[in-house]
């Protein structure tokens, strides 16, 4: 009779539903999936702009709207995310997750729009500034989770963060010049630096490969960082939360290649250069390679949610407000806000939509997500619009998406 009361017991506490009381409800008490999302975008142009029977570009115009920080482009990578959860109807979390995130992010000075839009008198030369940066991690991290008095949720997930990559450029110029007989002549030359965890060199040489290097490299370049959230119910329908994430010991990069890339553009005249026809010649030289101890931490971020359900849990106001501190700790600092308000509507527990506009990774994003979920087995697809601009992150100036398939009880 007691094994029977006991099997009861536990197929009544896998029935339960799971507690809504939280900023981000739980679906499973069991689950294991996947998350990749990537994108790509521009401050300024707009793929609508250019999907037009008769294209004009008009180069002034674009010299006259460009902000004074230039052009600004940017893309992101997170991929493969594999998660693993255990969610307890008594408010226990234990989750492990693992993946490998990346931007980049290129500066191009507005001084070469202007020279496009404008051309520059006699046969002066014009030099335009500009910067590149690009950052690469790979981490695990462990979850865990409980409720204590008052429905106050406790949750703390340290991370093991693996810097793969930093390269950025320690001068990045474009010298224009435009002679009386009207022919262009458009040079960049970069300077840059790629730290890695590996030394470079072994790939040039094939005598190794990126899993044997990863193995033999890895943990000695890794750094640690500590994530923590704490959830508390204002009313029955207002929850509220804080969040941070605090990089405690940085990751270090021993290894760097350094060079120049060259890039020049010759051509008869404006029209050439702009319709592709102008001669290009490509060159990369001076590739040293030597040893350093680069210190890098994935950013520093901490904020606060909050999710709003007049009508119960079937529709969601959820809003974010913090701050992200970019190579904290380090004079290369910078700081930037976040912030995210979304609504989601979710009919009869099998399909879900959301609606979000954020700034998150100085990114602006307008995303769509569709969630169909059966319980054993869940898919949330988004399509994101995005750009460095608020504006043009509505008219298209960059695109992302995002799938995250999990399956579980």
């Amino acid at each position: 009779m007691k094994k029977i009361l006991d099997i009861a017991a536990v197929i009544l506490l896998l029935s339960l539903p799971l507690t809504g009381e939280e900023l981000h409800p739980a679906h499973r008490i069991f689950e294991l999936g996947i998350d990749v999302q990537a994108g790509a975008s521009n401050s300024y142009f707009a793929v609508k702009d250019f999907l037009v029977k008769d294209l004009v570009i008009d180069l002034r115009k674009i010299a006259d709207e460009m902000p004074s920080e230039g052009l600004l482009l940017n893309a992101y990578v997170s991929a493969p995310g594999t998660f693993m959860n255990l969610n307890l109807p008594n408010g226990m979390h234990f989750g492990i997750s693992n993946g490998i995130e990346g931007n980049a992010n290129i500066n191009i000075g507005k001084g070469m729009f202007e020279f496009l839009g404008y051309g520059n008198s006699g046969n002066s030369t014009i030099t335009v500034d500009g910067s590149a940066t690009a950052d690469v991690f790979s981490y695990y991290t462990l979850t865990a989770g409980l409720k204590l008095k008052n429905n106050i949720q406790i949750t703390v997930s340290p991370s093991l963060v693996i810097p793969l990559v930093h390269a950025e450029t320690t001068s990045l110029t474009a010298s224009f010049s435009n002679p009386e007989d009207g022919s262009i002549m458009a040079t960049a030359v970069a300077d840059g630096t790629v730290y890695s965890f590996t030394d470079m060199s072994d790939f040039s040489s094939n005598s190794n490969s990126y899993e044997e290097a990863f193995t033999r490299n890895a943990l000695a370049s890794a750094g640690f960082d500590l994530g923590a959230t704490a959830e508390m119910p204002v009313f029955s329908f207002l929850q509220t939360g804080a969040y941070i994430r605090l990089p405690f010991v940085p990751g270090h990069l021993k290894y760097t290649t350094s060079g120049k890339a060259s890039l020049k553009y010759t051509a008869d005249n404006m029209s050439d250069l702009v319709n592709g026809n102008a001669v290009t010649t490509t060159d990369i030289t001076d590739i040293q390679y030597g040893t350093a101890n680069y210190a890098i931490s994935r950013p520093l971020r901490f904020g606060t949610e909050a999710a709003f359900r007049p009508f119960g849990n079937w529709f969601t106001i959820s809003g974010l407000t913090g701050a992200g501190i970019k190579y904290p700790y380090t004079d290369k600092y910078k700081w930037y806000p976040e912030y995210s308000i979304g609504m989601n509507a979710v009919v009869l527990k099998y399909l879900g939509l959301t609606v979000s506009s954020s700034y998150l990774s100085e990114i602006f994003i307008q995303e769509v997500n569709i969630m169909i979920n059966c319980r054993v087995l869940e898919i949330n697809t988004a399509v994101l619009f995005q750009s460095a601009d608020f504006v043009y992150s509505f008219r298209g100036a960059g695109a992302g998406a995002r799938i995250s398939v999990c399956a579980g009880y």
